[in-house]
């Protein structure tokens, strides 16, 4: 159950009844186009993301993550939202700011794909700070990802393209030369992959021009301490991102 509280008249504002597990994290989403709406996103042990809306009091989209969910964190400005739960994956999703006007039944949250982790433990932090994306887990490591620029996102994109082209010519060749050395059987199933093809041109298509969470942002080298991590906070400082770290007293 989740309680919303205004803080000025110190009094509850409503009760957030769906998830069947403990919920570990909680994070207000604030779309930027104009719209007075705010989404509270929580995450829970029952392997559930839900996105409540707080002026209609219920729940518009829930997503099934593989496991367990552990943090979540949102950045304003990019308007992403982070997931971690007990796999070693960092689910990325972009906050549809045009479903999320739209009120019940919206998809506000659309995932962008994943980024890997290297820490196998389970994670306890995980923020946007510095311009960073912050995670670290009950071991040692402190994970880092950088936003890219919208410039070296297009650089990726057509990259991306050429590969893509490079793979699709490679794949062409290779089918002209089957039919060069097939029979007629051959040349009705060249048809039918030329039909398949026509799929495969659109979700190419789609690959080209949509950027993943890969593409988003630049993993970076991982911080190394010399004992478990307790918690982390960045800010940034002069222009220069500062990562303080509480570690345990011996």
């Amino acid at each position: 159950e989740i309680v919303v509280w205004d803080p000025l008249s110190e009094n509850g504002v409503c009760r957030l009844q769906g998830h069947k597990a403990p919920i570990t994290d909680l994070a207000f989403v604030e779309p930027l186009a104009g719209d007075a709406r705010t989404w509270l996103v929580s995450g829970s042990k029952d392997m559930l993301v839900k996105v409540w809306d707080l002026d209609q009091q219920f729940c518009v989209q829930t997503i099934v993550c593989p496991s367990e969910v552990c943090q979540l964190a949102y950045h304003p400005r990019l308007q992403r939202v982070a997931v971690a739960t007990t796999t070693q994956r960092i689910t990325l999703y972009r906050v549809n700011e045009t479903q999320s006007r739209k009120g019940s039944d919206a998809t506000v949250l659309v995932s962008i794909g994943t980024l890997n982790r290297l820490g196998k433990q389970r994670v306890v932090g995980l923020s946007f700070g510095s311009g960073l994306l912050i995670c670290h887990a009950s071991d040692k490591t402190i994970e880092l990802w950088r936003p890219r620029a919208a410039q070296e996102i297009e650089k990726k994109l057509k990259r991306k393209q050429k590969r893509i082209r490079e793979k699709k010519k490679k794949k062409k060749m290779a089918a002209k030369k089957s039919a060069s050395n097939g029979n007629a059987g051959d040349d009705d199933d060249d048809d039918d992959d030329d039909d398949d093809g026509g799929d495969e041109d659109e979700g190419d298509r789609k690959m080209m021009d949509t950027p993943t969470a890969e593409d988003e942002f630049q993993s970076l080298t991982p911080l190394r301490m010399s004992s478990k991590v307790r918690s982390v906070d960045g800010e940034a400082l002069e222009g220069a991102a500062a990562i303080a770290a509480a570690k345990p007293m011996a």
